[in-house]
């Protein structure tokens, strides 16, 4: 039987999480609880480093910098 699940974000704390790249993974990094995630931005691959708090709803926004741009535009 198949279970069903409802995750109410509205109920969660919101943590905003500091981003950076390293090489083809993005950091996001959540000074609040030491949540740690680590996304491979050229597979979409992720990996977490730090479970921080179960509860809180992470956001993040990364804005690539110059040299991000100028490594995709090279690529294409």
């Amino acid at each position: 039987m198949a279970q069903q699940f409802e995750f109410r974000s509205e109920d969660l704390e919101n943590h905003q999480c500091e981003t950076w790249r390293e090489g083809d993974h993005i950091i996001l990094h959540c000074e609040t609880c030491g949540f740690k995630r680590k996304l491979n931005w050229q597979t979409g691959e992720t990996h977490l480093i730090a479970a921080g708090d179960e509860y809180a709803l992470h956001k993040a926004t990364h804005a690539p910098v110059f040299s991000d741009v100028e490594a995709l535009i090279s690529a294409n």
